[in-house]
């Protein structure tokens, strides 16, 4: 065999050096390349889960309570799961809770059972009170697979052109406001609420629109 000369080592070599370089790259590449294609997927699959919900959109697993100044609540209508539509102004004499909630939404899913549990207790009670429940970036079949599944029995539809999830300035789910029996809203809370939390601030709103009758 015919030993190759320094001038063929030479160019073997080079083009052994330049196939390592172009592996490194690919390998570089590829690398640079999987946090990026995660990233993309982890938005596809929250984009479609929340059924393109807006990116600034929050979902609260912690809670905050707000009080403010009384002012009037904005109206709406909403056709409910059973096709019944419903007008906030029709409720004006009754304390009002309305509940802004995702079927994807995982604090929603816990708080389901405390609301219909609320809602049970309080009627029961015979306190001037509704529960609106406002079913936001979701679809119709969605909404009403969370309903028939928890068993919620008041008044709840699907806000398909977002306004009234607009008009609330509505920042993510759930959120809860406090309307009392005046049509002002008066309260709010963001994140899921127990049965417990709920009934009081319901009691509370009514213990303070007597007083301000009596006075």
């Amino acid at each position: 065999m015919t030993e190759a000369s320094p001038e063929e080592r030479q160019s073997s070599e080079a083009a052994e050096t330049k196939q390592k370089a172009r592996r490194r790259r690919t390998i570089v590449l590829v690398g640079s390349l999987i946090p990026i294609a995660a990233i993309v997927g982890l938005l596809v699959w929250g984009t479609v889960k929340s059924h393109g919900t807006p990116g600034g959109v929050l979902v609260y697993s912690q809670n905050g309570e707000f009080s403010f100044k009384a002012a009037p609540a904005q109206n709406f209508n909403l056709t409910t799961f059973s096709g019944q539509p419903i007008s906030l102004t029709d409720l004006r004499g009754k304390v009002v809770l309305v509940n802004f909630w995702a079927s994807w939404c995982a604090p929603c899913q816990a708080e389901a059972p405390e609301l219909e549990d609320a809602y049970q207790t309080l009627k029961a009670e015979g306190k001037p009170v509704e529960f609106v429940g406002v079913d936001v970036w979701d679809t119709q079949a969605d909404g009403q697979s969370f309903v028939d599944n928890y068993g919620l029995t008041y008044p709840i539809g699907v806000d398909k052109a977002g306004e009234i999830t607009i008009s609330y300035g509505v920042r993510g789910v759930p959120e809860d406001y406090f309307i009392d029996p005046h049509g002002n809203l008066v309260h709010k809370y963001v994140g899921p609420i127990t049965s417990t939390k709920l009934t009081s601030i319901v009691n509370n709103i009514l213990a303070q629109t007597s007083t301000a009758a009596s006075q």
